[in-house]
């Protein structure tokens, strides 16, 4: 880490002013985002952290902002936006600025609508930023009508820019477990105000000065050190994807898109019905579980557990997290004689949707292309006997249980074990 404070740091981002949104979006790239992280939770001066609280809070489109320090001299402003989860209702908007932002962990979706004939009517605001900020005002300016142009998913480690007048909509992509995180680096203004367009049922406060609560230090603290713990676990996560990802790995080809980001999509829907669950410690543990197998081609309980452990450590993530995240693989791999219906509800939704992942896309299909030598009665018996693994020791989330009954009931049937009758 390097010790430049919070100001040494972002002077240098911001550099010479660079002629184009695009060079502004390479030094984004490359910025060391863990000495910002760790200047601003365990460096910042009582002036850095209360003018930082001054224009941090939760946006109406959904997300949480902390904004760091104005560099004296400067317009650019950067900023870090989390989602939690994708907002009920966000409104199209526009800029007064060009916008370069890089993912840091989960996945972004990024919506954009251009003006159509065809399309959804929408209100159309003027928003006036109040100064000095927080605060703003609407003004009514009518209608207007838009239509989808593009929707695109930007992943962890990716960096994107947007210009000043796109109207568009951003939040967290579907299928992932980790909120969403990103540093948006905000350029000079070119403008005084910004469009924003509501359903057309829905209305702004108009001619009132709007003002959000800001947070407090301690808010401002705790979304610091989460956002570091979730930048580590979206590291962690690359590592994983690269070893399951390895020629070496028997089943390389396919591990990652049709049997982990299964799991992982799974263990996201189970997480809406148990909000109390830790999602970062989920979804470390979903990368974490077949390490070993990665490693050596055979499950390799011991490996995953050592190994694994390193690679946390190495992601940057603290000694309780590692050690909550390893005691949970121990206790996925003990299925066979644990009953996981009692253990924390992070094992029970990483086991459920691990089980329900291979009643998913082509698990059983691939197995019997993995194994094309072996006769088929002896691949339909371990195919049951895998079935029953998951059904009756790994799928224990009631949830779960009852959307899977029937693909379970239906690859029984593959696997050669067949009714009486068919038709009543």
């Amino acid at each position: 880490m390097t010790d430049a404070g919070i100001g040494g740091l972002l002077e240098s981002l911001l550099g010479e002013r660079a002629v184009s949104t695009e060079e502004y979006a390479k030094r984004l790239a490359d910025f060391d985002v863990g000495a910002l992280l760790d200047a601003a939770l365990d460096h910042a001066t009582p002036a850095e952290l209360t003018t930082t609280c001054e224009e941090s809070y939760t946006h109406a489109n959904g997300f949480e902002k902390v904004s760091f320090p104005p560099v004296p001299g400067r317009a650019e402003r950067l900023r870090l936006h989390l989602w939690r989860r994708a907002p009920l209702q966000a409104d199209p908007h526009n800029h007064r600025w060009a916008l370069t932002s890089r993912v840091l962990a989960g996945a972004l979706r990024s919506t954009t609508f251009e003006a159509g004939a065809t399309g959804t009517v929408h209100r159309h605001y003027r928003h006036r930023p109040h100064t000095p900020p927080p605060g703003c005002t609407f003004d009514e300016l009518g209608s207007a009508t838009l239509q989808l142009a593009s929707v695109i998913d930007h992943l962890a480690g990716q960096t994107y820019a947007l210009p000043p007048e796109t109207v568009h909509v951003a939040g967290p992509a579907p299928g992932r477990i980790d909120p969403t995180v990103t540093l948006a680096l905000e350029l000079a203004p070119v403008t005084q105000d910004t469009d924003v367009y509501t359903p057309a049922g829905a209305a702004k406060p108009v001619g009132t000065r709007v003002m959000p609560p800001c947070y407090t230090p301690d808010e401002v603290r705790a979304r610091l050190g989460e956002v570091r713990q979730l930048v580590a676990v979206s590291a962690f996560r690359e590592v994983m994807r690269r070893a399951y990802t390895a020629p070496t790995f028997r089943h390389h080809r396919w591990y990652v898109p049709y049997h982990l980001e299964l799991v992982e999509r799974l263990a996201a829907e189970l997480l809406d019905h148990y909000p109390g669950a830790d999602r970062a410690k989920v979804s470390a543990l979903v990368w974490l579980h077949d390490y070993g197998k990665a490693l050596h081609n055979s499950p390799s309980h011991q490996v995953t557990l050592s190994e694994g452990a390193l690679r946390l450590r190495e992601a940057g993530l603290d000694e309780p997290f590692v050690a909550d995240v390893v005691a949970y693989a121990r206790m996925l791999d003990r299925a066979p004689e644990l009953d996981l219906s009692r253990a924390p509800v992070e094992v029970r939704i990483a086991s459920s949707a691990d089980g329900c992942a291979h009643l998913v896309g082509p698990f059983f299909h691939l197995y019997w292309w993995e194994n094309p030598d072996r006769p088929h009665d002896q691949l339909m018996a371990e195919n049951l006997r895998k079935l029953d693994k998951d059904w009756h020791r790994k799928i224990v989330l009631p949830e779960a249980r009852a959307a899977f009954e029937g693909r379970h009931r239906m690859l029984r049937e593959q696997a050669g074990e067949l009714p009486e009758r068919f038709l009543t």
